[in-house]
C-alpha cells in the first residue's frame, strides 16, 4: 500500500463530495475523491436524475392523452417502459462521464473504493485507508465526509431485491420490465414520484400510507390537487394504515395491515386487510450513511446516525474533519449539499 499526501480528502462523490472536490481545486488545493460506486451518488446514479428522467417520460404519456383537447387527435400509440428505462440510464451516464471530466480537468486524484478513518490530527493528517479493487492508503490534513444516506430498511418489510424492492432498486440500470401491478408503502414524495411513473404507464398501483394523507409536510391544497390527479391516473391510496408484513409469495406479493390508531398490544384481535400486487416498493424515507467510517475511533459524535457538527462551519466534533450533506441529519436534498459543500471548502481553507 503507497501513500500519498493531500490538502483535503474528502470521503463521499455525491453532490456534495464532488462539488466539494471542484470549489477546493479551484481554491489551489491538492485534492483526493473517494467514492464506493459511481461518481454522482444516489442523487445522479439512483434518485433525483433517473427519477425525473423516467417522469419526463410519465409526463408525454399524460399530455398524449390529452391532445385531443388541443384538436390533435391520435387513435393508438405504443407505451415502452424498457425504451424509457434505456433513455434514463443514457442520461445517468452521459452525466456521470461529465463529472468525470470536471474532476479530471482540475486535476483532482479520484479513488474508487469504501473510505474509513484510521486516525491522526491536524497537526499528522490523517490516516484514509480506501478498501477497493487496489487497497490503498492517503494521508490529508482536513477531511470532508459526504457519504450521503440510502433507504430505511425495516426486518418486517423484508426487502429481498426480487419482488419486495426499495428506490434503488427500482432505478437500477436492469429494471427494464414494468409490473402490471404495484404496492408503494409510503406516501411521502419518494412513493409519490414512483406512483405518477408507474401509472402513467398504465400498471395498476396501491399506496399504503401511516398517516392520514400524502406528502404530508406539505400544504393541504397541494396534497388536495395531488389526490386529484392520482385518482384520474386510477391510483388508490389507503391511509392510516399500519403494514404488519410482507411477504414474497413467488409469484407476487402479499402485505397485510391493520388501522394504524390500533395500540400494539391490541394488533391480534383487530380486523386485517390483505393487499397484493406483482411488486411493492418500499419507501418509508432515508438513513444516514454513518456506519464503518471511523468515526468511533476518532470520538466523532453522533445523534442517530447524523453526524455532529458546527451549523455554521460544518466542523465536526474533531477539528479539521467536516460533514456536509445527507449524513448530517439536515434537509435531504441535493442543493442543500452543494451549498454546505461552499461552506465548508471555505472554511477547511480560511478563504
Amino acid at each position: 500500500m503507497s501513500e500519498t499526501e493531500y490538502d483535503i480528502a474528502i470521503i463521499g462523490a455525491g453532490p456534495g463530495g464532488y462539488h466539494a472536490a471542484i470549489r477546493a481545486a479551484q481554491y489551489g488545493a491538492k485534492v483526493a475523491l473517494i467514492e464506493k460506486d459511481k461518481l454522482g451518488g444516489t442523487c445522479l446514479n439512483i434518485g433525483c436524475i433517473p427519477t425525473k428522467a423516467l417522469y419526463a417520460s410519465a409526463q408525454l404519456i399524460e399530455k398524449i392523452k390529452d391532445f385531443d383537447e388541443f384538436g390533435l387527435e391520435i387513435k393508438d400509440f405504443t407505451l415502452n417502459f424498457e425504451k424509457a428505462v434505456e433513455r434514463k440510464n443514457k442520461v445517468v451516464d452521459d452525466l456521470v462521464a461529465g463529472i468525470a471530466a470536471l474532476e479530471k480537468a482540475w486535476k483532482n486524484d479520484v479513488f474508487y473504493g469504501h473510505g474509513s478513518i484510521l486516525g491522526g490530527n491536524t497537526t499528522s493528517g490523517f490516516e484514509v485507508l480506501i478498501k477497493g479493487d487496489n487497497t490503498k492508503q492517503i494521508k490529508a490534513k482536513k477531511l470532508i465526509i459526504a457519504t450521503g444516506s440510502s433507504p430505511a430498511l425495516i426486518p418486517a418489510f423484508n426487502i429481498d431485491h426480487e419482488r419486495i424492492l426499495s428506490s434503488d432498486d427500482i432505478l437500477h440500470p436492469d429494471f427494464k420490465e414494468l409490473p402490471k401491478t404495484i404496492l408503494i408503502i409510503g406516501a411521502g414524495i419518494i412513493g409519490c414520484e414512483f406512483a405518477n411513473i408507474f401509472a402513467a404507464f398504465g400498471c395498476k398501483v396501491t399506496m399504503l400510507e401511516f398517516l392520514p394523507s400524502p406528502i404530508a409536510t406539505e400544504e393541504p391544497m397541494i396534497v388536495k390537487e395531488l389526490i386529484r390527479k392520482f385518482q384520474k391516473l386510477g391510483i388508490e391510496f389507503f391511509f392510516s394504515q399500519n403494514v404488519l408484513s410482507v411477504v414474497n409469495t413467488g409469484i407476487g406479493v402479499k402485505a397485510t395491515t391493520y388501522s394504524a390508531s390500533v395500540p400494539k398490544d391490541k394488533i391480534e384481535d383487530v380486523e386485517k386487510n390483505i393487499f397484493e400486487a406483482d411488486l411493492c416498493l418500499v419507501s418509508i424515507g432515508r438513513v444516514k450513511d454513518s456506519k464503518d467510517l471511523g468515526l468511533e475511533k476518532l470520538g466523532i459524535e453522533t445523534s442517530r446516525g447524523a453526524i455532529k457538527c458546527n451549523s455554521r462551519t460544518l466542523e465536526t466534533s474533531v477539528k479539521g474533519i467536516y460533514a456536509i450533506g445527507d449524513v448530517t441529519g439536515g434537509l435531504m436534498l441535493a442543493h442543500v449539499a452543494y451549498y454546505e459543500a461552499d461552506v465548508a471548502v471555505a472554511n477547511v481553507l480560511d478563504s
